[in-house]
């Protein structure tokens, strides 16, 4: 959960550095395993299941999300799903508005500044010199 918060707190300064990367990343292998038919709802039989298990904040935080933010968010792995219904709507659309070729390098950037926060002296408990 420290993980997610730090990696959400860097969000807003690492997505105007996201659309500056140059590298490409190969999307077919991030791809999702074709799924059943969507139901009315736009969700396989699978994801509606796993929406009707969250909470009622999990549920609002999932509907607030315009139609390609929610068809995104399932392409996603666990552990970014909760990450992403956490980020401010702008910090979102930014995202979104990165190619989606570079998107995974964008989280990978989010995730490596979020393990260099917890290493952090300020996670330690220990108050800093006042020197």
């Amino acid at each position: 959960m420290r993980n997610i918060v730090k990696t959400l707190m860097v969000a807003a300064i690492a997505l105007p550095s996201a659309s500056a990367l140059a590298q490409d990343v190969d999307a077919a292998a991030d791809a999702p395993a074709a799924e059943a038919p969507a139901d009315a709802s736009g969700m396989t039989a699978e994801q509606k299941a796993a929406y009707d298990a969250w909470t009622p904040q999990g549920r609002a935080a999932y509907d607030s999300l315009g139609a390609d933010e929610q068809t995104y968010f399932w392409t996603l792995a666990d552990n970014r799903k909760e990450a992403f219904l956490r980020l401010a709507p702008d910090s979102r659309s930014a995202l979104m508005s990165v190619p989606e070729s570079q998107r995974e390098a964008a989280w990978q950037q989010f995730e490596s500044r979020a393990e260099a926060l917890d290493a952090s002296p300020s996670d330690s408990g220990e108050t800093p010199d006042a020197n």
